[in-house]
């Protein structure tokens, strides 16, 4: 830690702003950091110990967490902060306490080499996400924090908000009572994320860095195969999935329609296969189905509704080249988690069909201003995700109430037509259905609706 701290000091004043700060600590290599000193001290159970490693200019403290250690949820007010994290796994939540009732707001996960940024006047708390790992944090702090004093806390179980005095050694209710210079109770209450009202069914959960593509994938099967026995419910109850898909669905078969030759089609991403399945029903034709899914067990239901579902991530499946009259990416593509990779992905699609086969696939729009396109923009800015391996329009996000994480890459219309034509295709029309707002209806604004993409290969 010695060259930290003598960069800090070289550094100086220039570090004393949150954009300054905030290069200089992303820019840091955790594996040149020794932490000899901090592993195996011991922390209070359920909560953290801190230790002071300078003041001048700013504040350097690292915290150590055991499992299960976490902060109260506090208000950073008149300073501001980077957190990095060194070894281990932490989670971010972020709140908003506003005309009495405190909700959280977001949560986002970090690991080595991850960096949170603490705004002044944020309520937030932090906690080791590892049930079997210590985690190492570093923090920076500015203006520095001498001691505690004034911090204040919030108990969402009580609605109890403290200030701690100087006597104070950490953010927590477990501080002894001697520690606390104000205790007012009942004041708020908590109103958890999912149980608002109108509480939409996903939500943003940032990992920072972005984890490998392989590590993605991975994430992306674990959340399908956790929601594979319930997902055509899903799709067939939620209010406006319903309707999207079935305009999507609308679509393809108009697509098929005009194409009385097509005999053979590959369904990427196939799920269940239920959508691949009705859309022939309802064509009443007899082609033949490939499909190749990620998640065994959609692959599995796919199978047993007579699609030749194929359990694997497309660019390692066997497919025969020059073979298919049409291509389908329904709800999908933007699952693939690195522009290198999505063309690769297009490239083996333009291999395995037929001279003049269709390319069918839908995407989300980035600049929706109905979906979550605006609010990953703001994330991917506020907590400098392009120094930190994302690409502009990547999200992560969970099920309200679930506990696997997936990925969505959003895109705008100039970058999808660049990547299409790069591959070999061209657009024959690519149109906006609305998602969240006015579902399966055709849209002309182009800051509305998802897209759909009909694409011919060249």
């Amino acid at each position: 830690m010695n060259a930290l701290l003598d960069a800090v000091h070289a550094a100086g004043s220039s570090l004393l702003s949150p954009d300054a700060l905030g290069r200089f600590v992303r820019g840091l290599d955790v594996s040149t950091l020794d932490l000899d000193r901090w592993r195996g001290m011991e922390a209070p159970k359920g909560g953290y110990v801190r230790d002071v490693l300078t003041t001048d200019p700013l504040e350097v403290v690292v915290l150590v967490w055991p499992p299960g250690g976490a902060s109260a949820i506090h208000h950073h007010q008149g300073f501001f902060g980077h957190v990095l994290v060194v070894e281990g796994l932490l989670e971010n939540v972020e709140f908003r306490l506003k005309d009495g009732v405190l909700t959280d707001t977001l949560h986002a996960v970090f690991g080595p080499g991850g960096v949170a940024y603490e705004p002044d006047g944020m309520h937030h708390l932090i906690r080791n996400a590892d049930p079997d790992r210590t985690l190492i944090t570093v923090h920076f702090y500015s203006p520095p924090i001498s001691d505690l004093t004034g911090l204040k806390i919030l108990d969402p179980a009580t609605g109890t908000i403290a200030v701690l005095n100087e006597k104070a050694k950490s953010a927590s209710f477990k501080e002894p009572r001697e520690h606390f210079s104000e205790v007012q109770e009942g004041v708020f209450r908590y109103l958890p994320f999912e149980k608002k009202p109108g509480a939409p069914s996903h939500h943003i959960h940032p990992i920072v860095p972005k984890p490998s593509p392989e590590r993605i994938l991975e994430l992306i099967m674990g959340y399908y195969d956790e929601q594979a026995h319930v997902y055509d419910r899903f799709d067939l109850e939620h209010p406006t999935r319903k309707p999207y898909t079935e305009k999507i669905n609308e679509l393809v078969a108009e697509a098929y329609a005009a194409r009385p030759e097509l005999e053979r089609v590959l369904a990427l991403a196939c799920g269940t296969g239920r959508r691949a399945w009705s859309i022939r029903k309802g064509l009443g034709r007899q082609y033949g189905i490939t499909g190749v899914d990620i998640s065994g067990a959609m692959a599995d239901i796919a199978n047993e509704r007579g699609i030749d579902a194929i359990n694997a991530p497309f660019l390692e499946a066997e497919v025969p080249e020059e073979a298919y009259d049409a291509c389908t990416i329904l709800y999908a593509f933007g699952h693939v988690p690195h522009s290198g990779l999505r063309k690769q992905w297009l490239r083996k699609v333009h291999r395995s069909l037929k001279p003049g086969g269709l390319l069918l696939f839908d995407v989300f729009n980035l600049n929706d201003r109905h979906e979550w396109g605006p609010s990953a923009l703001k994330a991917y800015e506020r907590l400098s995700l392009g120094d930190q391996g994302y690409e502009r329009g990547d999200v992560f996000y969970q099920r309200t109430g679930g506990k696997e994480t997936a990925f969505l890459h959003y895109f705008e219309e100039p970058e999808l037509r660049a990547l299409l034509a790069e591959c070999g295709f061209r657009v024959e029309r690519l149109l906006h259905v609305g998602y969240t707002h006015r579902s399966g209806q055709l849209l002309q604004e182009p800051d509305a609706g998802a897209f759909f993409v009909q694409a011919v290969k060249e």
